[in-house]
C-alpha cells in the first residue's frame, strides 16, 4: 500500500474512526471527571491504589492521573463502557511490584469506548511479569504508552481482542524496548474478528514474537513503527487486510537462541502486503528478512529495502550458511495463491541460499533490484507459473535457477540499503539553507504531497507552482531558501509544493509534457521523500535542460537528481497516471483558493505572490502565524 491507500485508510477502515485517537480523552465526552488524587489514591507510589480505583471506576466516566507514582496490584475493568484512564502530566508512572496478579495485571473485558493513555509502567522490579489485556466490542484505544522494564516470566505483555467483525482498536505509540526473558513472553498478542491498528509502536527484545498477530480472523493493520530483535518473529500477520507498512524491521544481536524471522507471513490465507519498510536482517539466525510459512497465503512485498548480512544465518546450518531474503516455504496444501515481490530491493547475502527462495507456485518478482553476495539471485524449487519481470539482478552466479516467465531482466544495478532515520530534520544550528538539505516532517511518508518542515503539527503554507516556467524557477531559488530559513529551520512552519501542471492536450496550451513530469516529481516523494528536496533543487536548477519524456530518460533524470528509490518503476507508474489524482486535486484546490496565477502562496486561507519582494513576503507570512 502506498502512503496514498494508507491515508484512505486512515480516513476510513483503519482510523475514520472516531476512536482513532489523534487528539486525547476530552472532559466533554464523559458525564463523571475524577482526580485519582483527589478520590483518595496514594500518588507516591508506596500504598496499591486498587480500592479507591474500584470506588471510583464506573462507565461514563473519565479517571485522572496527575504527576506521580501508583502502585497497582491488579485492576479489573471487566464490562466497562466510555472509560477512560489517562494522565495528566509528564511523569505519570504505575507501578508494578512482586504482589501483583498472577493472571493479570491491567484487564477489561467487553468492554466499550475504553481509553488508556499517557502512562509510564514500571515493571523494573525483579521477578514481574505483568499483562495488561483489553477485550473490546469497538472503541479500544492505548495512546502514549511506554513500558519499562523485562517481562520477567511467561505472561504474554500485551494482548488486544476484537469481538466482532466490526470491532475497531488502536493502539497508537506504545513503547515496549526492555524486552524480556528469552523463550517465554510475547510482545504484543492480537486475536479477534475486528480490525487493529498499530501506529509508531516500538518492541524490542521479546523471546516470543514482538508483535503476535497471525491468528487474528481479523486485519492487523501496522504503520511505522520499530521491531527489532525479537525471537521467532518481528511482526507476524496471516489475516486477510493485514499489512505492515513503513515500519524497521531489524536483527542485529538477538538476546536469545531461537531463530528470528523479519515478517512471518502465517497461519491464514492473507493477503497481507508488507510496504515501504525497512528490513535489515545482519546477526543471528533465521528464515530471512519476509518469510511466508507453510500455512501462510497470499501476500505482497513492495516498495521495501530488505538487506542480509553474512552474519545472519540459515535454521539450521550451524552458522554455515547465510539465509535468504524473500523466502516462500513449502506448502503441501498451498492453494493457488499468487506471493508478489514488487518494486523491492534485496541486498547483501553470503553462502548458498539466494535472494528470493520459492518452493511453492506463483511467486512473482516484479520491478525489482536484487545485489546479492550469493551464488544466484533466486530459485524456484520444483514449482511453476513464476513470473520476473522488468528486475535487475546483479550476482556472481545465475539471475536465477528453475522454471520462471521472464521478461525485462536486466542486470549491473546498485540498489539502496535500509534506511533506519526517523524520517524527521534537524532544526540545529549546523543545518544549511540549501533547498536539498530541507528538513522533513516526522509524517512524511503519510503525506501525499511534498512538505518540508520539522513537525507534523506545525501550520502549513501552500505553495502553487510548476516545473517548467520560469517564474516557479525563480522563487525556488530567491524566496523559497528565505522562507526555509526564516520559518521553516526554527520550527514555525511547514512548506507543501502542489503541482499545477495540465494534460497535453488543455485549453491553456500547456507545454507538452508537463503533466507527465509533474508525475514524476510526486513519484519521487512517493517513494523516495528522503531525496525529494534535492531532486525538487535539481529539476530547477537544470530547468529547460533536460528531457523526461521517455521511460529510459526520464528513469536517467530521477537517478541523477539523486532520488535512490527508483528502478525504472516511478516513470512506469507515471506513465500510467499513477498520481494524475493528486495533480487533479491540486487543481481543484487551487481554484477553490481563487489562484489566477502560478506561483502563488495560500496560508491562513490568504493568498500572496510567491514572488513578492522577500522582505515584503517575509512579513506578511509573520502576520499569520
Amino acid at each position: 500500500m502506498d502512503r496514498r491507500t494508507v491515508l484512505t485508510l486512515l480516513g476510513g477502515v483503519a482510523g475514520g474512526t472516531a476512536i482513532s485517537g489523534t487528539v486525547a480523552a476530552n472532559d466533554d465526552d464523559y458525564g463523571n471527571v475524577v482526580d485519582i488524587v483527589e478520590a483518595g489514591a496514594d500518588p507516591t507510589g508506596e500504598e496499591p491504589i486498587d480500592d479507591v480505583f474500584g470506588a471510583v471506576e464506573d462507565d461514563d466516566t473519565l479517571i485522572e492521573f496527575p504527576n506521580g507514582r501508583y502502585k497497582i496490584n491488579q485492576l479489573n475493568l471487566y464490562g466497562r463502557a466510555n472509560l477512560a484512564l489517562r494522565g495528566v502530566g509528564d511523569d505519570v508512572t504505575l507501578v508494578a511490584d512482586e504482589n501483583h496478579g498472577d493472571d493479570y495485571w491491567i484487564a477489561g473485558s467487553s468492554t466499550r469506548d475504553l481509553v488508556f493513555e499517557n502512562f509510564t509502567l514500571d515493571h523494573t522490579a525483579d521477578g514481574v511479569d505483568p499483562s495488561v489485556e483489553f477485550g473490546s466490542h469497538d472503541g479500544l484505544v492505548v495512546r502514549n504508552v511506554v513500558k519499562k522494564g523485562s517481562q520477567d516470566g511467561h505472561n504474554t505483555a500485551f494482548g488486544f481482542r476484537t469481538y466482532h467483525d466490526w470491532s475497531e482498536t488502536v493502539v497508537e505509540n506504545l513503547q515496549l524496548p526492555d524486552g524480556s526473558d528469552p523463550v517465554g513472553p510475547v510482545g504484543i498478542w492480537v486475536d479477534g474478528d475486528g480490525t487493529t491498528t498499530f501506529r509508531d509502536c516500538r518492541v524490542e527484545d521479546y523471546g516470543n514474537n514482538g508483535l503476535y498477530a497471525s491468528w487474528s480472523n481479523g486485519a492487523v493493520q501496522v504503520e511505522g513503527g520499530v521491531f527489532k530483535n525479537n525471537d521467532r518473529a518481528q511482526v507476524r500477520l496471516g489475516s486477510a487486510g493485514s499489512y505492515v507498512n513503513e515500519a524497521d524491521i531489524v536483527v542485529d544481536d538477538p538476546s536469545g537462541d531461537d531463530p528470528c524471522t523479519g515478517v512471518r507471513i502465517s497461519d491464514g490465507l492473507g493477503p497481507v502486503t508488507v510496504s515501504n519498510c525497512d528490513i535489515s536482517m545482519t546477526g543471528g539466525r533465521g528464515s530471512g528478512g519476509v518469510v511466508c510459512a507453510e500455512d501462510g497465503g497470499h501476500f505482497v512485498v513492495k516498495d521495501s529495502r530488505i538487506h542480509i548480512g553474512a552474519d545472519y544465518t540459515a535454521n539450521k546450518s550451524g552458522g554455515t550458511r547465510t539465509s535468504p531474503g524473500v523466502f516462500v516455504d513449502d506448502a503441501p496444501d498451498a492453494q493457488d495463491l499468487d506471493h508478489d515481490i514488487v518494486g523491492t530491493a534485496i541486498t547483501g547475502g553470503g553462502d548458498y541460499y539466494p535472494a528470493v527462495l520459492g518452493k511453492r507456485d506463483d511467486v512473482n518478482v516484479k520491478q525489482c533490484c536484487i545485489d546479492w553476495e550469493g551464488p544466484d539471485g533466486i530459485w524456484f524449487q520444483d514449482t511453476t507459473a513464476n513470473d520476473i519481470r522488468d528486475t535487475n539482478i546483479t550476482v556472481s552466479g545465475e539471475e536465477f535457477v528453475g522454471d520462471a516467465e521472464v521478461s525485462g531482466l536486466t542486470t549491473g544495478d546498485s540498489c539502496p540499503l535500509p534506511d533506519f532515520g526517523d524520517g524527521g530534520g534537524s532544526s540545529g544550528d549546523d543545518r544549511s539553507s540549501g533547498l536539498a538539505d530541507a528538513p522533513i516532517p516526522p509524517n512524511a511518508s503519510r503525506l501525499p504531497y511534498p512538505t518540508m518542515g520539522t513537525d507534523a503539527d506545525n501550520p502549513t503554507l501552500t505553495v502553487y507552482g510548476d516545473f517548467v516556467y520560469p517564474n516557479t524557477r525563480e522563487f525556488a531559488f530567491d524566496n523559497l531558501p528565505a522562507i526555509l530559513e526564516e520559518f521553516v529551520e526554527p520550527g514555525h512552519l511547514n512548506v507543501e509544493f502542489r503541482s499545477i501542471a495540465y494534460p497535453d492536450d488543455h485549453y491553456l496550451n500547456s507545454v507538452e509534457g508537463e503533466e507527465h513530469l509533474a508525475q514524476l516529481a510526486l513519484g519521487a516523494w512517493d517513494k523516495d521523500w528522503q531525496n525529494y528536496w534535492e531532486a525538487f533543487e535539481y529539476l530547477f536548477e537544470h530547468q529547460s535542460e533536460f528531457d523526461w519524456q521517455s521511460w529510459s530518460a526520464a528513469s536517467d533524470l530521477l537517478q541523477t537528481a539523486g532520488v535512490e528509490d527508483v528502478y525504472g518503476w516511478i516513470p512506469l507508474l507515471a506513465a500510467d497516471d499513477e498520481y494524475a489524482d493528486e495533480l487533479f486535486e491540486s487543481r481543484a484546490d487551487a481554484a477553490d483558493a481563487d489562484l489566477e496565477y502560478v506561483p502563488q502562496i495560500e496560508f491562513e486561507g490568504d493568498l500572496a505572490g510567491a514572488n513578492w519582494d522577500t522582505g515584503h513576503l517575509l512579513r506578511w507570512i509573520s502576520n499569520r502565524i
